[in-house]
């Protein structure tokens, strides 16, 4: 048992994370830091740069309502969407498989080569197998505790309702809480911790993304397993806007 709040966790672990996989193969590390699927604008190649705009917005909203209803739907609003953010599962996916020591994958689990569509549950079991091997169980099972399927669903599909300080799942499957089924939760006891949680964690993602580009302050050369007996890889970084992305050297 741990006293740590899921925010505590999260930074500890992905912090961790993050490093782990870059000590292991930087040029992979790097291939997940940007999120890498082409050449070319990256908002056409990536939804992170807007999933990132988004959440920053919808925060900004939340801390300037005065309106409890009103800020319970903005933060559920984020809360689906945060689940929803197939680079969220990609990168932190990426992350756990190089320092396992494993190549970057390019949409990990969103390629159109999939034969079923996963759904975050099936992401998040996913991310589970990987981080049993990689010792990052924590960070996984701490994701997976913020995940309520019949919220995302009461809530996207509008089959919900607020009266005062309840949430009321009109129709669709129950919520299921310490081992009992419920069709009304208290907003204050269930949904604000849940939803404020996730948002603090996904803070927290973009950020640590953030800064961890901005480590790449200069040029760094590099060698990638593009070839047998590998290939060297200048990465391009920049005092101001830090890391923009790589080039093969070729000799």
């Amino acid at each position: 048992m741990t006293d740590e709040l899921p925010f505590e966790i999260f930074i500890r672990e992905t912090e961790r994370l993050f490093e782990t996989a870059k000590t292991k193969d930087e040029f992979e590390y790097v291939c997940a830091l940007i999120n890498f699927n082409g050449m070319g604008d990256p908002r056409a190649f990536s939804h992170i740069h807007e999933s990132r705009d988004l959440f920053f917005q919808m925060v900004e909203l939340i801390e300037k309502s005065d309106n409890k209803h009103e800020q319970i739907r903005l933060l559920l609003l984020l809360y689906c969407h945060i689940f929803e953010m197939d680079e969220f599962y990609n990168i932190i996916g990426n992350m756990l498989r190089i320092s396992l020591g494993e190549r970057y994958g390019v949409m990990l689990y969103n390629s159109p080569t999939l034969t079923t569509e996963l759904k975050p549950a099936n992401k998040l079991d996913k991310l589970k197998s990987l981080a049993k091997k990689a010792g990052f169980e924590l960070l996984i099972d701490t994701i997976k505790n913020l995940y309520s399927s019949p919220l995302r669903n009461s809530f996207f599909h509008s089959s919900y309702s607020l009266s005062g300080d309840d949430y009321y799942i009109v129709s669709g499957k129950e919520l299921k809480i310490n081992g009992m089924s419920k069709r009304v939760v208290s907003l204050r006891d269930y949904i604000l911790p849940l939803t404020q949680s996730t948002v603090n964690i996904a803070g927290h993602f973009f950020n640590l993304l953030r800064s961890s580009r901005l480590d790449y302050k200069e040029n760094k050369i590099v060698i990638g397993r593009l070839e047998p007996k590998g290939v060297k890889i200048e990465i391009m970084g920049h005092p101001e806007r830090g890391l923009s992305g790589f080039k093969t050297i070729i000799e």
